[in-house]
C-alpha cells in the first residue's frame, strides 16, 4: 500500500475490506467509530450543561484531585478517538497520492484552526452585549479585558495541539511497534517531569510550575490552581491520542469484525488493569492527565470500541446506536453549537414575568421534580435532546462542520 510519497503512519494499519462502510468522500467509515465517539459527545454536553452546579451526582462531578468517575472518562476517549479517526484520515489521504509536506500543512492547519474555534468560543459572544446595553465606547475596553485575561489552554486548544503533534508523530511511526514505544517514551518523560518537584498536590506540582512561568495566571483556569489542560500533561494527551491510533490500526487490520473487536477487548482489559495498578504508584489524575490515567482510560475506551465494533460494525446492529451516531458524525458542531447555546442561555431574558434568563426558565420547567440533583440533570438531558434535534436536522441537510 506505501508509495514513495505516502505518510508512513499507514503502514501499520493495513486495509481493510468488511465491517465498514464507504462515506461519501469514498473514505472507509467504521460506525462503531462513530457511536463511541458520539457516547463521548453526549456525555461532554450532558455534564457541562447541569441545571443547577451545586446540585450533581457524583457519578457527573469530575473527581476533586486524585481518582476518577465517569466524567473524568469523556474527553480522554474522545481524544483516543481523534487518534483513530486519523488513522483512516491520513491513510485516505495517502491513498489519494498527498505527499509527506502536503499532510504536515493540513494537520499544522487544522490543528490550529481548532485551537482558534477554542479562544473564539471562550470569548464569545465577543462583547456585543456590551455594545446593545452601553453603547459602543464600552465594547473595546470590555473586549480587550477578556482577551487579556483569555485562557489559553483549554478543550478545542488541547484537542488542536494534540492532533497536530500526534497526526505528524504518525507521519515518521512505520510500525505498531513504533507508535506503542512513542506512547511509553511519552509516559515516562511526563512521568519524571511530573515527580522532579516531588509534590503532586493542586497547588503545589510541575504542571502548575510550568504554567506560571511560560503561560502566566492570566491565560490560565482560574477557578482552580492548577489548570486541567496545562502545557506539561500535553505529552500525554498526545499518549491518548496516539493510544487511539493503535486502535485504528486494529479495525483496519485483515479479518472480521470479530477478530478485531476481540483484539480491542484484550487490549482495553489490559491497559485498564494497567491503569488501575499503576495507581498505587502515579494516582490517576486527570488534572495533570498522569500515565496511569492515560492506561486506564484508553483501555475503557478500547473496550467500548471493541464493544461495538463487534455490534455494530459486524452483527450490523445499528439501529440501536443511531442517536449516538448522529452525535459522532458531527463532532465539532456539536461542541461549538452547545457551548455557544449554554453561554446565551444564561444573557438572553425572555418576555416573561420576573425576566427569567433562558437557563433559568428551562430549569422552571422541571420545578415538579422535587430532588434538586435530579432536576439539575433532567435540564441536562433536555439539553442533549435539544442538541440531538439541532444535529439531526443538520445530518438530514447533509450539513457537517470539518476543518
Amino acid at each position: 500500500m506505501a508509495t514513495s510519497t505516502a505518510p508512513a503512519c499507514a503502514a501499520f494499519c493495513r486495509n481493510a475490506n468488511s465491517c465498514t462502510e464507504q462515506a461519501g468522500s469514498g473514505a472507509q467509515r467504521s460506525f462503531a467509530v462513530d457511536a463511541v465517539r458520539g457516547l463521548a459527545v453526549a456525555g461532554m454536553i450532558f455534564v457541562n450543561n447541569p441545571g443547577d452546579w451545586r446540585h450533581l451526582a457524583p457519578p457527573f462531578a469530575h473527581a476533586a484531585w486524585n481518582g476518577w468517575t465517569p466524567t473524568d472518562l469523556v474527553f480522554p476517549a474522545f481524544l483516543f478517538l481523534v487518534g483513530t479517526s486519523a488513522v483512516f484520515s491520513l491513510s485516505r489521504r495517502r491513498e489519494e497520492g498527498a505527499t509527506v509536506p502536503r499532510l504536515l500543512g493540513h494537520v499544522a492547519k487544522r490543528g490550529l484552526v481548532i485551537c482558534i474555534i477554542g479562544w473564539a468560543l471562550a470569548l464569545f459572544p465577543f462583547g456585543l452585549h456590551k455594545i446593545v446595553r452601553d453603547g459602543f465606547g464600552a465594547w473595546w475596553p470590555y473586549l480587550w479585558d477578556r482577551i487579556e485575561h483569555l485562557r489559553l489552554p483549554g478543550v478545542l486548544p488541547r484537542i488542536g495541539l494534540a492532533y497536530a503533534l500526534g497526526a505528524a508523530a504518525l507521519m515518521g511511526l512505520r510500525t505498531r511497534t513504533a507508535v506503542t514505544l512513542a506512547i511509553i517514551a511519552l509516559l515516562g518523560a511526563h512521568t519524571a517531569l511530573l515527580l522532579s518537584l516531588g509534590a503532586l498536590e493542586p497547588a503545589d506540582n510541575f504542571q502548575r510550575t510550568l504554567d506560571l512561568a511560560v503561560i502566566g495566571q492570566n491565560h490560565l483556569y482560574r477557578s482552580e490552581p492548577t489548570d486541567p489542560e496545562g502545557l506539561l500533561s500535553t505529552l500525554t494527551a498526545v499518549a491518548s491520542l496516539l493510544s487511539g491510533a493503535l486502535a485504528g490500526g486494529a479495525l483496519r487490520a485483515d479479518g472480521c469484525g470479530r477478530s478485531r473487536a476481540r483484539t480491542l477487548l484484550l487490549a482495553g482489559v489490559a491497559a485498564a488493569i494497567a491503569g488501575q495498578l499503576g495507581h498505587l504508584w502515579l494516582p490517576i489524575n486527570k488534572k495533570l492527565w498522569t500515565g496511569s490515567f492515560v492506561l486506564l482510560t484508553a483501555g475503557l475506551t478500547a473496550c467500548a470500541l471493541g464493544a461495538a465494533t463487534y455490534l455494530i460494525d459486524e452483527r450490523r446492529w445499528s439501529r440501536p446506536f443511531a442517536p449516538l451516531i448522529v452525535f459522532g458524525r458531527n463532532p465539532l458542531a456539536a461542541f461549538v453549537i452547545s457551548g455557544a447555546l449554554a453561554i446565551l442561555s444564561t444573557m438572553v431574558t425572555l418576555p416573561l414575568e420576573g425576566a427569567p434568563t433562558i437557563h433559568a426558565w428551562g430549569l422552571g420547567l422541571l420545578s415538579f421534580i422535587d430532588d434538586p440533583v435530579l432536576r439539575s440533570h433532567g435540564y441536562a438531558a433536555m439539553f442533549v435532546l435539544l442538541m440531538f434535534a439541532i444535529l439531526r436536522g443538520m445530518e438530514w441537510r447533509g450539513w457537517y462542520w470539518k476543518v
